[in-house]
């Protein structure tokens, strides 16, 4: 969990999977941060309303988008993990 901008505290969800990431950012879900379990960082988003509809549709292949947009998301995410080690 963690507190929105009225200091309520949000559920969150979390993944390892960068291409799922992706596909969440682009369906403007609100990213919190990155976190580390073992060597592997996890990308971690506020738990909206429709999360499970999403995650349906992803896992369903029924999603869609727009490829450029998810591969700038895909390079986003990526820089944040090199960032990530660095610390």
């Amino acid at each position: 969990m963690t507190m929105n901008t009225t200091g309520v505290q949000q559920p969150t969800v979390q993944t390892a999977d960068i291409n799922y990431a992706a596909f969440l950012k682009l369906s403007r879900v609100p990213f919190v941060r990155t976190a580390r379990e073992g060597s592997r960082v996890l990308f971690v988003f506020e738990q909206i309303e429709g999360y499970a509809d999403l995650q349906r549709m992803w896992f369903n292949r029924t999603a869609k988008g727009v490829l450029p947009d998810y591969a700038d998301e895909l390079r986003a995410l990526k820089s944040l993990i090199h960032m990530d080690k660095d610390r």
